[in-house]
């Protein structure tokens, strides 16, 4: 990175902050304020490429999210991983001979192989999506989507009917964890980071062990097949999980959240097929 990067990006970063608590103090206090503030996040939103100076977007996110409301950084965070997704020159040759829906089901495709690579946060942020999606689920769909293979066409079309109804920050920063994982797989890192069999079953053994026993063998009977079980079974269960990886704190929600992702490992290095529970 240049000297003029740098400048830039420091210039930009300052600024931002100091509009942002600006606009943020003018907001509590006027209905001028929230304009202002209702403004700037359309201008955040929409914004040219100039909101990024230089050669590194992720340089502005990174130095300012802390700053901003939760609704501006997911904005920011999609807008970055969409500039380095589009920007990539090995997606770019690998969709040039491909038509527009071709070359996203590839990022699609990326993106499902790629989300082990991702770090714990990404992996929490997915797991708040599956809970505020579940939640507004009917059983039977619930249901449907919770014995979907991960990727499948049944569980996009199940998620994309569903993301208006989800909280607009959520779905933002699910999509841009999508983008990033794409990514991640695309250059083949960071490496995978698989949760070993036995950790697992420990972190999904913790998520319910503050239930009535008659519920925790419940649950443990869906879990070992969920194929098999009730619609009204195989649904609690999902939702009881994703709420508790999305609302847990510390490691323990970071690997359930990891285990929802990618499913049991049988051997520790090698993700399995699995279902989204």
């Amino acid at each position: 990175m240049d000297r003029w990067d740098i400048a830039s990006t420091c210039m930009v970063a300052g600024a931002v902050s100091l509009v942002t608590v600006a606009i943020l103090i003018a907001g509590r206090f006027s209905a001028t304020g929230r304009l202002l503030l209702s403004l700037s996040a359309l201008l955040t939103t929409l914004g040219s490429d100039m909101s990024y100076p230089g050669r590194h977007p992720a340089l502005v996110y990174d130095t300012v999210r802390w700053a901003l409301p939760t609704e501006w950084a997911a904005q920011l965070r999609l807008r970055r991983a969409y500039n380095l997704l589009r920007s990539d020159p090995e997606i770019k040759n690998q969709c040039k001979d491909l038509t527009p829906r071709d070359c996203l089901d590839k990022v699609g495709s990326l993106s499902d192989r790629g989300v082990l690579r991702l770090d714990d946060s990404a992996l929490i942020t997915r797991a708040r999506f599956g809970h505020a999606l579940y939640s507004d689920l009917q059983t039977a769909t619930c249901a449907t989507l919770a014995r979907s293979q991960a990727g499948s066409e049944a569980a996009k079309r199940t998620i994309r009917s569903f993301e208006g109804n989800v909280p607009a920050a959520i779905t933002v920063d699910m999509v841009a964890t999508g983008m990033e994982a794409a990514l991640a797989e695309l250059h083949n890192f960071p490496a995978l980071r698989t949760v070993p069999r036995e950790q697992g079953v420990k972190a999904v053994a913790h998520a319910l062990s503050s239930l009535p026993r008659p519920d925790i063998l419940r649950a443990g009977a869906a879990i070992r097949d969920l194929a098999h079980a009730s619609d009204d079974d195989a649904c609690w269960v999902t939702r009881l999980l994703y709420e508790r990886a999305a609302q847990g704190q510390g490691p323990e929600a970071a690997t359930l959240a990891r285990v929802l992702a990618g499913g049991l490992s049988e051997s520790g290095s090698e993700p399995t097929n699995h279902h989204e529970y």
